[in-house]
C-alpha cells in the first residue's frame, strides 16, 4: 500500500509533472492499493498521451482533492485489468485531455464525487467504459462545462449521474 498525501489547504503547491509524451505520472499495478490526496497532475505541452492517475491489474485506488490540468491526448484516471478507483469527495479540471475517465478489462470506477471544470474544458470522450467495465457515477455533481463526447460505453454499464455529464449528447451510452 502507498500513501501519496500532497498539500490539502493548497493542492496547487505540489505539482507532479510529466516531461516525456506516453509515460504516467501515478502508476498502481499488480494488487496494489494507493491513497493519492491533494496535489495537481498535468504534463507539459508536447507531453502527449501521458496518464495521470493510471491502474491495472488487481489494484485499487482512492484519490481525493485532486487538480487535474493539462494532459494532451492523455487521461485523467485510467483503469484497466480488474482495477477499481473511486474519487471520495471532489476533484478540479483545470486542463483538456482526451479523457477524464475511462474503465476498461474488467475495471470499476466510482465516480461519486464533486467534479469542477471552473471553465469549459476539451475531451474527446468524459468518461470512457469498454470491455465490461462499470462507471457508477451515481452520487456525481458537476460544475463548469466540456466540449467533446459525454461518454461511451461498449460492452460496459455506465451509471449515470443525476444531473448529465459535461459535454455533448448523444453518446454511445
Amino acid at each position: 500500500m502507498i500513501l501519496i498525501d500532497g498539500n490539502c489547504n493548497a493542492p496547487e503547491k505540489l505539482v507532479l509533472r510529466a516531461t516525456k509524451p506516453g509515460t504516467n505520472i501515478i502508476m498502481v499495478q499488480d494488487h496494489a492499493i494507493a491513497v493519492v490526496n491533494c496535489l495537481s497532475i498535468d504534463a507539459t505541452e508536447t507531453a502527449t498521451g501521458v496518464g495521470g492517475v493510471v491502474a491495472r491489474q488487481h489494484t485499487v485506488i482512492d484519490y481525493d482533492t485532486i487538480i487535474f490540468g493539462l494532459l494532451p491526448g492523455g487521461t485523467h484516471v485510467s483503469l484497466t485489468e480488474y482495477s477499481i478507483a473511486s474519487c471520495l469527495r471532489s476533484a478540479w479540471i483545470t486542463g483538456d485531455a482526451a479523457y477524464h475517465a475511462r474503465a476498461t478489462y474488467f475495471s470499476k470506477l466510482n465516480l461519486g464525487c464533486q467534479i469542477n471544470p471552473p471553465e469549459q474544458r476539451a475531451f474527446s470522450y468524459f468518461v470512457d467504459a469498454t470491455a465490461f467495465s462499470i462507471i457508477a457515477a451515481q452520487g456525481a455533481t458537476f460544475t463548469g462545462a466540456a466540449t467533446g463526447v459525454a461518454c461511451n460505453s461498449v460492452h460496459s454499464l455506465i451509471k449515470f449521474p443525476s444531473q448529465p455529464f459535461p459535454g455533448s449528447y448523444p453518446g454511445n451510452c
